[in-house]
């Protein structure tokens, strides 16, 4: 068995570059509205859409694991935009907004990397081919370099895979009740479906205990409840503190008014992780953010996160189950099944269901079905690794960079242009910038760097209007109210395969100024008609020029695979 780490090398540098180029995918909006919108809001001071998640009243997202993330990078940007390092900008660029937490999660991503080897160690699986199969897929350089909360999680995950699994020479310890305690608080503040995640894994540990069973099983399930109990208490009273905006003398008078009285303490405290579950058991707010069948994460959602390897998935799946009659089985390997299917199971007991809250399963997996995506062995072997690495280059591409990734290259393209003007024309600095946002995710407010108390005149008077997928009459009333304003700019970012909705407003005209490249939607993919026979089949009849469209239908798609840029008028 060879555990040397071959191309782990390149494996990282990709990761880097997949930093710094940076990618422009946009994969869903709470890789940003969840994390760093809230926290650059608070620290640099930005205009931001701050979302209903951490609405002080009822706020069912923990700030402790944001804050301490991406707090520090925030600090170090404010105090370079202090001490003028930005050629005199009075607000950081959109480029270096969008890096910094990124490289946060890089970071954390390396450290994953060494517990990949460690985990297979313990575990006795073959570590090359886990190493292979976990640095071939996209998940890793996608999601694993993005600040959602599930890449958090994904971390959480497997550091306690690696406390659970790591050998001990005697029995388990106060020190590992308190790490593994930490690691379930920081993961349910974070992200309160964590339980079903570490469920498994826990069990493992405690009945793993080399003291006698009953009694160390008990002893340190109790030490672990209280651990958890004490570190839950400190995450409590930091969202108590954040949400409540109160100093700790104001909380400690509102306890002594409260006294005794344990009714009063749910309105003194903020427990967001209850406010999560209470939320998400009405349906009726689960259908706002989308209903799917109870079988999408067993289907859909584990093809796309695994493409081929979900075959290797469900075979070894299918294996174990007929072992077990049999006793032939593989005790590891019904263990890694156990962590893969619990909590999938679990998931799928809620009706709002996406890929994204599946891939913490990537290491199980890579160690599960590395062997079978890794070999040689025969040509049906061969051609399934063939697939797998495919599937993961194209999905890369497609997540990476092509979903929706016109929108963060425009807020850095309308940044620059917005200082420009207002840098060469002295008039324009007397202007109000309207940026309508037209059937795209909702841009990220904080990467416009617009600060709170700016003197920057350009800086303080830009609006952003989000219509995200407004009917086209919703559009034309906003931009007809707009121009009635004085001294009034209106640009309007909208997809290239929504340019015939544009030509259905009255009197409308566009004078393109910038297109970014590539960028696509699943809510606006461009139409047959469109590809085939050119934009004019769409009987466009707006002042802007469409004969270049008229090509072949490659050229046809490329011009549809953008995200435009317009100067309006009436």
């Amino acid at each position: 068995m060879t555990t040397r780490p071959r191309y782990w090398h390149v494996y990282i540098a990709l990761r880097i570059l997949c930093c710094l180029i940076p990618q422009t995918g946009y994969i869903h909006p709470d890789e940003f509205f969840q994390t760093t919108e809230v926290v650059a809001g608070d620290i640099l001071q930005l205009h931001v859409d701050k979302p209903w998640e951490f609405n002080a009243t009822y706020p069912v997202r923990s700030i402790v694991l944001p804050f301490s993330a991406y707090g520090p990078c925030y600090v170090i940007l404010h105090q370079l935009v202090k001490h003028g390092y930005f050629a005199g900008q009075l607000k950081p660029p959109a480029e270096l907004l969008l890096i910094m937490p990124r490289l946060v999660m890089l970071a954390i991503s390396l450290v994953m990397d060494l517990l990949v080897v460690r985990i297979a160690k313990n575990l006795h699986v073959n570590v090359y081919a886990a190493q292979w199969c976990y640095g071939t897929s996209y998940v890793l350089y996608v999601y694993f370099t993005r600040t959602f909360t599930n890449t958090f999680e994904a971390f959480l995950f497997t550091l306690l895979l690696y406390v659970c699994t790591k050998q001990s020479l005697g029995g388990h310890t106060a020190v590992d009740c308190a790490s593994i305690a930490f690691i379930i608080t920081g993961g349910i503040f974070n992200r309160p479906t964590f339980p079903a995640f570490a469920l498994i894994p826990v069990c493992y540990w405690l009945l793993r205990d080399r003291q006698p069973a009953v009694c160390a099983f008990f002893r340190n399930a109790i030490q672990c409840a209280i651990f958890i109990s004490i570190f839950s208490l400190l995450f409590i009273f930091c969202d108590t503190l954040y949400f409540r905006s109160s100093t700790i003398g104001e909380l400690i008078q509102e306890l002594g008014d409260a006294g005794m009285s344990l009714d009063k303490l749910p309105h003194i405290f903020v427990l967001t992780p209850l406010n999560f579950l209470l939320y998400n058991a009405h349906s009726s707010n689960l259908a706002v953010h989308g209903i799917h069948p109870h079988y999408t994460h067993l289907t859909l959602n584990l093809v796309l996160l695994f493409g081929p390897g979900a075959i290797c998935l469900y075979y070894r799946l299918f294996t174990a189950l007929l072992s077990v009659p049999r006793r032939t089985h593989n005790k590891m390997c019904l263990l890694l099944l156990g962590i893969i299917f619990f909590p999938i199971l679990v998931l799928s007991a809620f009706p709002h269901q996406e890929a994204r809250f599946l891939i913490p399963l990537l290491l199980p997996f890579s160690l599960l079905c590395g062997h079978f995506l890794f070999s040689d062995e025969n040509l049906s072997w061969k051609f399934l690794k063939l697939e797998w690495l495919i599937f993961n280059i194209l999905a890369a591409l497609f997540f990476g960079f092509l979903h929706q990734g016109g929108v963060v290259p425009s807020i850095a393209f309308l940044q620059k242009y917005i200082n420009g003007l207002n840098a060469t024309e002295a008039s324009s600095s007397h202007y109000e910038y309207h940026l309508l946002y037209y059937h795209t995710y909702p841009p990220p407010y904080h990467l416009f760097g617009r600060q709170h108390q700016s003197t920057t005149l350009a800086a303080s008077h830009t609006h952003i209007h989000d219509l995200r997928g407004a009917p086209t009459e919703r559009l034309g009333e906003e931009l007809e109210l707009l121009s009635q304003r004085n001294h009034s700019k209106i640009l309007l970012v909208a997809p290239s395969t929504v340019r015939w909705r544009l030509c259905k407003i009255k009197h409308l005209k566009l004078t393109h100024l910038h297109s970014v490249w590539p960028h696509l939607s699943f809510e606006d993919p461009p139409s047959f008609d469109a590809m085939v026979l050119g934009s004019s089949s769409q009987q466009l009849v707006c002042s802007y020029d469409h004969s270049q469209q008229r090509a072949h239908v490659l050229s046809n798609l490329f011009h549809l695979l953008h995200l435009d840029i317009f100067f309006v008028s009436f």
